[in-house]
């Protein structure tokens, strides 16, 4: 009973399996004839499923054309006048690419809270100084207290002064005899002089080092001393004194960290808005009209160029230069600041247009062509994206042949008009010829500000063709060693690492002014200077030292230089600027 129970148990399981198999082929066979037949019917006629089995016949769809629009009788003919409408307005654009864009990519977008417009100044704007003291005179004279050279071989006696004592800060009636003789002489001749109140900064008398004045002899004087040195000032140099003119705020940082070496800050200024005249300068304006600048970006060039323009003094001079793959002048040379001459730039700026390749090395180096006026200041306002794709396109070859080529002839400023500008080449090439950079980060609707504002901190130079000297031995490293002209609006700033336990910085300033060659010296206590927490002073220093060790390697350094940059980095614990152009 059981095995037949079985036996009728496994015949009715095989039997569902074949009823179950049967089913699904019926049903796949179905669904094949309906997607066959299907196909090609349209939905919106209503048939029963009978019926459609039966009487639809099959039918397929073929796509013939596509247009956008209402219907129309010949689609052919609406879509190729549509397309000829869409290629009609493209070379409208490419034809007058000088027409503004549109009005939402000239408005710039909405800033949040806590969000600046465009960049913050880089140097603060000088403010006015308080009038310096009077009543100071400058000491100087010639001492020998060591005779070393027989001097009775028949030339004539040398007039011997006896030593006096230096008084700090005195005047020279208390310290020099009123009886005649050598000392009334000296008197006589000791013209009085202002000096700077600055307490932290007091300059010591032009043409001193050391505290020792240095006098000129002129021609051999009775023994008596009656006239000695009568000459006037004018007559034994051709600098002029300036230390009552300007002024020297200095900051000083200490750590323990370093226990070798401090360092300072100095920032120069003019002294008062009466001190040192406005000079008349030259000013070139020159624009990057390649294709890689676009059309929109070009439009905002256009508008801060234009108002460059306004910048330019009444007594200056100046070109619009624009360049490509070859440069276009607005003028053959140096044109003078009258309404006329400006009508003409504002039509040159007008009709910029982008196209063409990037020749940023023949461009710059075709403005050394311009004749130089050694009494005025060269100031260059380079605007490029910065990307040379003709002519020489390696950064650092650019950079050491126009820098070689100009030889401190022009202060070059360079402008990135977009984020990805090659800075490398834009911040070495201005700061190795006395001038700044700015690269433009928020977006084209800042460029008209950023422009301007650049125009406007270089549009009052008082002190041109400025050179520095620091005492000898003195073991202090300070940059930038070329530092440019000094203008009204642009503070002049000073880094320098001094060895610990120096009590002062003595150094010289000489510059070409408005109306003469002046000569500043100063001796800057660090004792009394204003102390500073900020641990960036220190690293700020390292940056500068490693900006004038790339602009040398960049010039065409010795390989020895790459040793000393990474060896700075290193100390100071800061990364190389730049390093995937300068290190290997």
């Amino acid at each position: 009973m059981m095995n037949g129970a079985r036996t009728e148990t496994a015949g009715f399981s095989r039997q569902h399996v074949a009823v179950a198999v049967a089913a699904a082929a019926f049903s796949l066979a179905l669904h094949l004839v309906l997607f066959v037949y299907l196909r090609g019917v349209e939905l919106s006629v209503p048939v029963t499923a009978g019926r459609a089995l039966r009487e639809l016949p099959a039918r397929s769809m073929r796509l013939l054309e596509v247009w956008r629009g209402a219907a129309a009788k010949e689609p052919r003919e609406s879509a190729r006048a549509w397309d000829a409408g869409l290629a009609e307005e493209a070379l409208r654009g490419v034809d007058e690419p000088r027409l503004a864009p549109d009005e939402a990519a000239l408005r710039p977008p909405q800033l949040g809270d806590g969000l600046l417009a465009g960049e913050e100044a880089a140097l603060a704007r000088p403010e006015a100084r308080p009038a310096p003291p009077t009543g100071l005179t400058r000491q100087e004279m010639l001492v020998i207290e060591h005779a070393v050279v027989a001097d009775n071989v028949g030339i004539p006696r040398r007039v011997r002064v006896p030593g006096v004592e230096r008084v700090e800060e005195a005047d020279v009636s208390f310290i020099m005899p009123p009886a005649a003789g050598a000392g009334a002489a000296l008197a006589a001749v000791a013209p009085p002089s202002a000096a700077t109140g600055a307490a932290s900064a007091g300059p010591v008398a032009g043409g001193t080092t050391g505290g020792v004045g240095v006098v000129a002899i002129g021609e051999e004087r009775a023994e008596s001393g009656a006239g000695l040195y009568p000459e006037p000032r004018e007559e034994i140099t051709s600098l002029q004194p300036v230390e009552d003119l300007l002024t020297v705020d200095i900051t000083v940082f200490e750590s323990l960290r370093d226990i070798r070496y401090g360092y300072f800050r100095m920032v120069i200024r003019r002294i008062g808005p009466e001190a040192l005249p406005v000079m008349p300068k030259d000013v070139a304006l020159v624009q990057d009209g390649s294709a890689s600048m676009t059309e929109q970006r070009l439009y905002f060039c256009r508008e801060g160029m234009i108002r460059a323009l306004d910048q330019i003094g009444p007594d200056d001079r100046f070109n619009v230069v624009g360049f490509k793959d070859d440069v276009q002048w607005c003028f053959r040379d140096w044109a003078a600041n009258n309404p006329e001459r400006r009508a003409e730039a504002r039509a040159f700026i007008q009709a910029l247009q982008s196209s063409g390749e990037t020749d940023i090395f023949a461009s710059t180096k075709a403005l050394l062509s311009l004749k130089r006026d050694a009494t005025r200041p060269v100031v260059v306002v380079l605007v490029t994206d910065g990307r040379p794709t003709t002519g020489l396109t390696d950064s650092s070859d650019i950079i050491a042949q126009f820098t070689r080529a100009n030889a401190g002839e022009m202060a070059l400023f360079t402008m990135g008009t977009v984020q990805t500008a090659n800075a490398y080449l834009l911040d070495l090439l201005a700061y190795c010829n006395g001038g700044g950079s700015l690269v433009v980060t928020r977006g084209r609707w800042d460029i008209p500000d950023a422009l301007e504002r650049v125009a406007s901190e270089t549009s009052r130079p008082v002190l041109h063709d400025i050179g520095f000297r620091f005492a000898e031995g003195g073991g202090c490293e300070v940059f930038p060693a070329a530092t440019g002209n000094l203008y009204l609006d642009r503070t002049l700033v000073l880094l320098g690492r001094y060895p610990r336990g120096t009590e002062s910085v003595l150094f010289q300033a000489v510059g070409r002014g408005r109306d003469a060659v002046c000569d500043m010296i100063f001796d800057v206590g660090l004792r009394g200077a204003a102390r500073s927490r900020d641990e960036d002073l220190r690293a700020e220093w390292a940056r500068q030292k490693l900006y004038h060790l790339i602009g040398a390697h960049a010039r065409g350094g010795q390989p020895e230089l790459l040793d000393e940059i990474r060896a700075t980095a290193r100390a100071y614990g800061i990364d190389v600027p730049y390093r995937r152009e300068v290190l290997p």
